[in-house]
């Protein structure tokens, strides 16, 4: 392609379609066993940040160690984790070229927040 639009759109669709196939190596378990959640979600981050082309950014990881997802929680867990990063680099770190995106994991009874 020669148009410099429609390149940086392709190249986008490339970088997401990279990142799904990078959660979907992580979610399979061949023996089912559950996900470390904050190992998880930080990898996941990570990848969503490569994903969108900034540097400087980073993320951190806080709270509960110890956290289990369950394997049927950890798809929508995933698309939501990663549309909060995605929408926390555009929007909260729009026009900055550093910042950090922050996690924090809680266990509250049976809930995980």
């Amino acid at each position: 392609l020669t148009e410099p639009q429609a390149r940086a759109a392709i190249d986008e669709a490339s970088r997401r379609l990279g990142l799904i196939g990078r959660v979907q190596r992580q979610l399979y378990a061949p023996d089912g066993a559950q996900l470390d959640l904050a190992t998880f979600l930080g990898q996941l981050a990570h990848d969503v940040i490569g994903t969108s082309g900034r540097q400087g950014i980073s993320v951190r990881i806080a709270g509960d160690t110890g956290v289990k997802l369950p394997p049927q929680a950890a798809i929508p867990t995933a698309l939501i984790v990663a549309e909060v990063v995605a929408n926390a680099i555009e929007h909260g770190l729009a026009g900055r070229d550093s910042g950090e995106v922050g996690i924090e994991v809680r266990r509250d009874g049976q809930r995980l927040h």
